[in-house]
């Protein structure tokens, strides 16, 4: 829209947010305006094109000597291209999520830091190491730790033998 192409007011502000969106508004209007606390809220709004696109929406609200409200003056700032791409992270990161918690292999993952941040649950099954012993660890703990776990006899398990104690595990075959 243009500077002058619709009164600024609560009513013509009303008319474009969108239905979803207006009890929000509502409770966070109803704190700003109760001095609890600022108005800061994503919402949608229409736009000219007839679309919705998010915004950030914050205002200061101004009171008298009463202590009551007399004025509000803020701001939009156009937040959609962030909240698409955040919608998709999410979207992205639930998925793989599901993949790693049905998957029967085990997944670790590491920070930046060189720190364990995620040990799935096939993982845990895997080694007998839970989430909660090698999350945060470094890699050289993480390492020693799964070692020290692998290491039947002397000898370091080797993968087929980790993937043969997982079907063990999986189809109830005992071992002899």
């Amino acid at each position: 829209y243009e500077p002058g192409e619709f009164t600024a007011d609560l009513l013509t502000f009303e008319r474009l947010l969108h239905p979803a969106h207006r009890e929000a508004n509502f409770h966070a209007l109803e704190a700003a305006l109760n001095n609890v606390k600022p108005y800061d809220i994503e919402i949608m709004l229409l736009n000219k094109s007839g679309d919705y696109r998010w915004y950030r929406v914050r205002a200061k609200v101004y009171f008298n000597e009463k202590g009551l409200p007399y004025r509000m003056a803020g701001s939009l700032q156009d937040v959609h291209e962030r909240r698409l791409a955040q919608d998709a992270l999410n979207e992205y990161s639930e998925r793989l999520s599901a993949v790693l918690r049905l998957s029967p292999d085990g997944f670790v993952s590491f920070g930046s830091d060189g720190r364990v941040t995620y040990a799935s649950s096939a993982f845990e099954r895997l080694t007998g190491l839970s989430e909660d012993a090698v999350v945060g660890r470094d890699e050289q703990t993480f390492l020693g730790l799964l070692l020290e776990r692998s290491t039947r006899g002397g000898g370091a398990m080797s993968f087929d033998a980790l993937r043969a104690l997982q079907l063990i595990e999986k189809h109830g075959v005992k071992a002899v």
